[in-house]
């Protein structure tokens, strides 16, 4: 029997609280959320976090398949999502201003986004107990990233590149990186116009973004 050192146990114990303070800060933003907007802004809120909440399942399965796949070591992989936060958070705001602006001058675009929102709510019933094992040799996005960065044969520490042979050349943890963020990319192409079917103010469709992100990562 594997005997658990009081360490771990403290390690397991820090991270439950910080995923804790992230649910419990998304709870507490959407209730101000409600005294300061009223019931209905916080209702779309909460109906936009719990919407992202349940696309990105998906998203969370393919960062632990992706991470399983390159062998990242258990204390780079903290790196890697933190930076892919700031990339999700960066490249979803433009996504949500885009889709405002396309809102604002075409709104036939809302029945096109209240489709997704349809055909997103179908999978997730339809596919919420598959559980199938993806060959990530196999996955497009690893293939596509793989063609456009040569990376060392080993990790550098948590460097993203370092030195071989007197050249510098990119290490995995780079390639990991660039895979979370299409990845991420092609996950909010999903998502963010399901939220759109629910609401159509940015700072909601944002915020609920946000909060979601932060919330699913600390579970990687």
């Amino acid at each position: 029997m594997t005997k658990t050192t009081e360490g771990d146990e403290d390690e397991q114990g820090g991270d439950v609280a910080v995923v804790a303070a992230v649910l419990g800060a998304a709870c507490a933003f959407g209730a101000f959320i409600g005294v300061t907007q009223g019931a209905d802004k916080a209702s779309e809120y909460f109906a936009g976090y719990l919407l992202e909440q349940s696309l990105s399942v998906d998203n969370l399965f393919v960062f632990v398949l992706v991470f399983e796949y390159f062998k990242v070591p258990q204390e780079r992989q903290t790196r890697v999502l933190n930076y892919g936060i700031l990339g999700a958070l960066l490249m979803r705001a433009v996504m949500v201003l885009a889709g405002v602006q396309v809102v604002e001058n075409f709104k036939p675009t809302l029945l096109v986004f209240a489709g997704i929102l349809i055909f997103s709510s179908y999978k997730l019933l339809s596919e919420g107990d598959q559980d199938e094992e993806e060959d990530m040799s196999e996955n497009a996005i690893v293939k596509f990233c793989s063609k456009f960065i040569d990376v060392s044969e080993d990790y550098d520490g948590d460097n993203f590149f370092t030195v071989q042979n007197g050249v510098k050349i990119a290490t995995p943890l780079l390639l990991v990186l660039a895979v979370i963020e299409v990845s991420d990319v092609v996950f909010a192409v999903d998502s963010i116009p399901a939220v759109f079917g629910v609401t159509t103010d940015p700072f909601i469709v944002y915020t609920s973004n946000l909060f979601a992100i932060m919330s699913l990562r600390q579970l990687c």
